[in-house]
């Protein structure tokens, strides 16, 4: 619920600097300096949603949940590509020559919000595997949850784990990148076997 909230607030944020944004450039009604303080202090509370929202993801460990560390490269790559992606657009404005430009100043500043969510998540271990009496959490770019009462089996197959839910969706677990995969492996099982889940293991 917190995650949803923060995710508005950081949706709600990010629209308002880009109407503040608009205004400037298409009105005479904010003049620079006044734009610069309300940029920076949108730029500060987006940042902050931001953070909330990563931390919130935290959250969904709940009390007697075993955790395994789960940094995936795949994680840090579309954290990458999606910096890479806002960083050209804003050289694209920048060099427009004209008004604007000031909107690249909008794409570097979430940029620069992905590099802080990247580092932080990072730094607080916010990737990870969580096993609890009444759910299945995977959390690398965004949070993933399998309920137990709506897992349908769950299959291994060439370092792969594969939660397959009633829903037809699953969720992949990358389980030969993790360090201690034997005792992932080990509680997944037993986990699976104590809520009576269909286990199936493929050469």
């Amino acid at each position: 619920m917190k995650t949803a909230l923060f995710s508005i607030l950081k949706n709600l944020v990010l629209l308002l600097i880009l109407g503040v944004i608009l205004v400037f450039i298409f009105s005479i009604y904010i003049v620079k300096q006044e734009f610069l303080i309300c940029f920076a202090a949108g730029s500060l509370l987006y940042i902050l949603a931001c953070i909330l929202e990563a931390h919130s993801h935290k959250a969904l460990i709940t009390s007697g949940s075993t955790v395994f560390m789960y940094h995936t490269a795949s994680a840090v790559a579309k954290y990458v590509i999606k910096i890479a992606v806002y960083v050209v657009i804003g050289v694209v404005f920048l060099v427009s020559g004209n008004n604007m430009k000031y909107m690249a100043w909008l794409c570097f500043m979430v940029a620069g919000a992905e590099v802080v969510i990247m580092l932080y998540k990072h730094f607080t271990k916010g990737y990870y595997i969580s096993l609890s009496d009444e759910k299945l959490v995977v959390s690398t770019t965004k949070p993933e949850v399998a309920f137990i009462s709506g897992i349908k089996q769950i299959n291994t197959r060439h370092g792969l784990v594969y939660i397959l839910k009633h829903d037809l969706k699953a969720i992949t677990i990358r389980v030969d990148i993790m360090p201690d995969k034997e005792a992932f492996m080990q509680k997944l099982t037993s986990w699976a076997a104590d809520h009576q889940i269909p286990f199936i293991s493929e050469p």
